[in-house]
């Protein structure tokens, strides 16, 4: 797994959200595994050049030559907890991880815990403006925030090929 900060500029960070994330345009049913109770929210990005081109385009010269396959927002807010899952079972595929928030306070919880093979078990926070890449086949979860934050706690996830 490989950890990023800083990741764009406020500009980019700011059209994220004001242009984007506060679009009346989430999805609600969303789980990350078949058949699962567990829901969340989900918004789609993969027809948004934003996105698909223009953060994509930055990203890659932190992570390197990646293609991209889909790109969209998870929404959680207290009590939707995802499923411990892996987002592909193919090979070279990974996960980019994005934590948009503006601000983040360890007490709102909102963590991703990721299983790697050996068994080691990873817990990243949402800290404002930071990523992380792992591959696909890596269980994983996002845990929704604590009582003490009400709002949604927002990751972009791109899934990314070799």
């Amino acid at each position: 797994m490989n950890y990023y900060e800083n990741i764009f500029d406020s500009n980019d960070l700011e059209k994220i959200w004001q242009s984007y994330l506060l679009r009346p345009q989430w999805n609600y049913w969303h789980t990350s595994v078949d058949e699962s109770d567990n829901c969340h929210w989900l918004m789609d990005f993969d027809n948004e050049l934003f996105f698909t081109k223009n953060l994509f385009d930055k990203l890659k010269v932190l992570i390197g030559e990646y293609k991209l396959d889909t790109v969209y927002a998870n929404g959680q807010t207290y009590g939707l907890d995802g499923n411990m899952h892996i987002d592909s079972e193919k090979p070279n595929r990974y996960t980019f991880l994005y934590y948009p928030m503006y601000h983040w306070d360890l007490t709102w919880g909102g963590e991703t815990i990721i299983i790697r093979p050996e068994g080691v078990v990873d817990t990243v926070y949402p800290k404002p403006n930071t990523g992380i890449l792992f591959p696909s086949n890596w269980p994983h979860l996002g845990k929704g925030p604590s009582r003490d934050f009400n709002d949604l706690r927002v990751t972009i996830a791109f899934k990314l090929y070799k």
